[in-house]
């Protein structure tokens, strides 16, 4: 796939399967992670301010991948804000 915007690409750092390993990015920025085995997690940190809105959207069956994505949204600790599945 070929993506061409004015957003910056940020690659996943392996491993980030644990909170204290998440990959650390800018809202805003574009998200690309690989699953490399079965029930690998991909994490990321990112600041937000409270009411600010912001969407996600994932791209993997579109392409053919056959990942089903659970996004889950946490605060600092670790508490959920929200969770979404296929997203």
């Amino acid at each position: 796939m070929l993506s061409v915007g004015s957003n910056d690409e940020i690659l996943e750092v392996e491993p980030n399967n644990e909170a204290a390993q998440a990959t650390r990015v800018t809202l805003g920025a574009n998200l690309n992670g690989r699953f490399d085995q079965p029930g690998d997690v991909d994490r990321y940190v990112f600041t937000a301010k409270a009411a600010q809105r912001f969407t996600f959207t994932g791209i993997t069956c579109s392409q053919g991948s056959p990942s089903d994505l659970y996004l889950k949204l946490l605060k600092t600790d670790g508490a959920e804000v929200v969770h979404k599945t296929d997203v």
